[in-house]
């Protein structure tokens, strides 16, 4: 065989004991050193009972770029029961950072 080198940058968040409230989810090109669009995927799960809220691929051009994903709510039994589309900054730009 052969080896050959993949390069791919993953990264996963989990929430233990996750709280009642309402999560907003995005990806963020922080900075990019590279020519062309970087792909990437985001999975939002719930464990337990198990349960895909969604899976979305997608494509990110530039640096600083932001793309929002759906939000999600989770109630006071620890489940996720509603998902949806948003507006809410949560990248902070400029003197923010």
């Amino acid at each position: 065989g052969r080896t050959q080198l993949i390069r791919s940058n993953i990264e996963t968040t989990t929430i233990r004991g996750l709280a009642q409230g309402t999560y907003y989810v995005a990806v963020h090109m922080y900075s990019k050193r590279t020519t062309g669009p970087i792909k990437f995927s985001v999975t939002v799960m719930q464990v337990n009972p198990f349960k895909q809220a969604y899976s979305i691929p997608g494509e990110i051009l530039n640096n600083r770029d932001i793309i929002r994903l759906p939000a999600f709510t989770v109630d006071e039994n620890n489940r996720i029961v509603d998902v949806f589309a948003h507006t809410r900054n949560i990248v902070p730009r400029g003197r923010e950072m």
